[in-house]
């Protein structure tokens, strides 16, 4: 999809959205114009997110007995949260202007990380519960 976006076979917006364990954190990545987002500074070139606030997150999925799927345990509370405080931020954030490119990360009940057995990133440390950072990427 990002591929087609970046090479203008799909015109418009796109929004790129994705959960951290116990839904510690997630992010919304917004492309209004075309860049280059994987294998950057962003993500790998396995498509895997580089600045994700919960440092071993690998180390937090399930693994399910019977068919071996892995799953993500999270709270669909705080995934409403989360989508409420993206779109109400996306509306009315001060940084946020068409033709440019944002990455918004919101955490959630970090305070509750060691609880879960998880670390969270030292760029990540000093945001509080329930808040949200909002970065210009292009």
């Amino acid at each position: 999809m990002a591929e087609a976006f970046e090479s203008g076979a799909i015109s418009g917006s796109l929004v790129i959205i994705w959960l951290e364990p116990f839904m510690l954190a997630a992010h919304a990545v917004v492309l209004n114009k075309p860049q280059q987002i994987f294998d950057s500074e962003l993500f790998d070139a396995r498509f895997r997110f580089k600045r994700c606030v919960v440092a071993n997150g690998d180390e937090l999925y399930e693994r399910e007995a019977g068919c071996q799927t892995t799953y993500m345990p999270y709270s669909g509370l705080d995934v409403q949260a989360f989508l409420i405080d993206f779109l109400r931020s996306w509306r009315q954030h001060p940084l946020v202007r068409p033709g440019k490119n944002y990455h918004f990360a919101w955490v959630g009940r970090i305070s509750d990380a060691s609880s879960v057995g998880a670390s969270i990133s030292p760029e990540f440390a000093a945001l509080l519960d329930y808040s949200y950072i909002v970065e210009r990427i292009d």
